[in-house]
């Protein structure tokens, strides 16, 4: 099989690698990681793997995001992770882009946002590319699906792709919330 992998540790590869994250099934594709923070609170850093264009459970380019809760140490098959959300459409390439925003809802859990920049709504069951970010309070663990995103963004034309790039914009207003 053919599968990507992902390093975790010092961003110099030359150097003693930490851990290896790899996916499992024929054809999956790593796009990025993020280290997103401690999105359940255990004291540990989590990650984000995003694989825009893996087959989902709704079609091929549908996308995935693993969460990975750390400490990850030597190998760890993506199969395991603590939760996957897929996209909801084929080819709306869930994972592209992924955020650590850091606590913003003050729960004490990191939290994320994941684009999707082909999602968005259907011309004749196809992808629009309108495109969507996805906002996700930590903890995020086992059954997680799309629906349970705190809130959606979705660009409102065709070809808008939002989900594109997605960031931490910090407190932007001086009130002392992100």
């Amino acid at each position: 099989t053919i599968a990507d992998c992902v390093y975790v540790g010092d961003h110099d590869l030359a150097q003693i690698e930490t851990a290896r994250m790899s996916g499992s099934t024929d054809g999956d594709a790593v796009y990025l990681t993020r280290q997103v923070g401690d999105l359940n609170n255990d004291g540990h850093n989590d990650y984000l793997v995003g694989g825009g264009r893996l087959p989902g459970l709704t079609g091929f380019g549908a996308g995935t995001v693993f969460v990975v809760h750390g400490p990850v140490v030597g190998e760890f098959d993506l199969a395991n992770a603590q939760a996957t959300l897929v996209g909801a459409l084929p080819e709306s390439t869930l994972g592209f882009s992924l955020a650590k925003l850091g606590d913003v809802n003050g729960d004490g859990n990191s939290d994320f946002l994941v684009g999707a920049p082909n999602a968005g709504g259907n011309v004749l069951a196809q992808p629009t590319d309108a495109g969507r970010a996805y906002l996700f309070h930590g903890p995020v663990d086992g059954a997680t699906t799309l629906a349970d995103a705190a809130a959606t963004f979705t660009g409102q034309g065709i070809r808008d792709g939002a989900g594109h790039a997605v960031a931490d914009a910090r407190d932007v207003t001086g009130d002392g919330v992100r």
